[in-house]
């Protein structure tokens, strides 16, 4: 629990910070975000943005008196929002790295993942050396995408656009022969 109240705070003090020195309604704030990572954030049957993500902001918002205006356009259109001034903050499932740490500020991580590996059942890969010489399918602008070239330069890579959901994509390219393994996050 003190973690959750950490990271809300954390989280009010960047968006609270965001707010200084602007001549907009400073009780609202554009928030972008991905439509595709479950459970993080995604539209539900109904075409209503749900997730965790969706709902600690919501909860943030309330706790702090801001209402939110979502922009629900995308992981790389957010942080291109972001960077333009046509979003206050983006809140979605993002590795931290020195690099974004140069582009973006972060609250403190509130959910710690790692790069994993999805193969199909009976493919014989049992660790990340079997895919050397192999096709391998990974999202662009995640971590798995920046893995898979440090792994074995002689793994080809297909590249995923990040708007597509992510378990879809992944079993879908292990139902196809050429398809070796999907390198997730």
């Amino acid at each position: 629990m003190k973690k959750l109240f950490k990271a809300l705070l954390a989280c009010a003090c960047v968006f609270s910070l965001a707010a200084c020195g602007q001549k907009k309604d400073s009780n609202k704030f554009i928030i972008a975000t991905d439509t595709a990572f479950v459970p993080f954030e995604w539209k539900d049957g109904k075409g209503k943005l749900t997730g965790i993500d969706i709902d600690l902001m919501n909860a943030i918002a309330k706790n702090q008196g801001f209402t939110v205006e979502w922009k629900s356009i995308g992981f790389d259109a957010s942080m291109t929002a972001v960077e333009a001034g046509e979003a206050d903050g983006m809140i979605a499932g993002m590795t931290i790295n020195d690099s974004r740490k140069k582009k973006y500020d972060f609250s403190d991580p509130y959910y710690t993942s790692s790069v994993s590996m999805a193969t199909a059942k009976g493919s014989g890969i049992k660790s990340y050396n079997d895919l050397k010489g192999k096709t391998v399918v990974a999202k662009t602008s995640t971590s798995g995408f920046e893995f898979v070239p440090i792994l074995e330069p002689t793994t080809s890579l297909v590249e995923q656009p990040t708007t597509t959901i992510l378990p879809l994509w992944s079993f879908a390219f292990l139902q196809s022969s050429s398809i070796a393994a999907c390198v997730c996050l």
